[in-house]
């Protein structure tokens, strides 16, 4: 099975970085960059990459497709033997918990042909999320309240 799979877009290295250094603690509001190296071992057309953001529980939470970068013009043509580096930048908003990352890499030629897929290649928690919101993601950046002083608010409390 492992001779099958490195015949396709293989990737050889998977990472997780804040200020180039690898983590797999990520703080809530920072920035980090999830970082592929990939090797291929035949030559494919129209390929595109893309990674899946899941919970413990499988879930499935932000996706980027490779259907949609190839659908928006951004595949291309590859060789056996040609690398490519991969980075994907983005601010942790997530709860505090455990997460995963899957990665993939496909052709269309025609229809999709998925030459390789890391399910859970990574694995990372969040801290320090003391936000308002609640679930997987922060929704709010802040909140702010204000009384009313009006007629129909004393008529209301009296």
């Amino acid at each position: 099975m492992l001779n099958e799979v490195r015949k396709g877009g293989y990737p050889s290295y998977t990472r997780l970085s804040f200020l180039y250094s690898i983590v797999n603690l990520l703080e809530f509001g920072r920035t980090y960059r999830f970082l592929v190296d990939v090797e291929f071992g035949v030559d494919a057309n129209m390929v595109a990459f893309g990674f899946e953001l899941k919970d413990l529980k499988g879930v499935r939470l932000a996706t980027v497709e490779s259907k949609r970068m190839h659908e928006q013009g951004k595949s291309f043509t590859v060789k056996s033997g040609d690398r490519y580096s991969l980075k994907y930048k983005f601010t942790c908003l997530f709860s505090n918990g455990t997460y995963y990352l899957n990665f993939g890499v496909s052709s269309y030629d025609g229809k999709q042909k998925v030459l390789n897929r890391l399910v859970d290649a990574l694995v990372f928690k969040t801290v320090n999320h003391e936000g308002y919101s609640t679930g997987f993601f922060e929704l709010i950046d802040s909140v702010s309240i204000s009384a009313q002083e009006s007629e129909l608010v004393v008529e209301l409390l009296s």
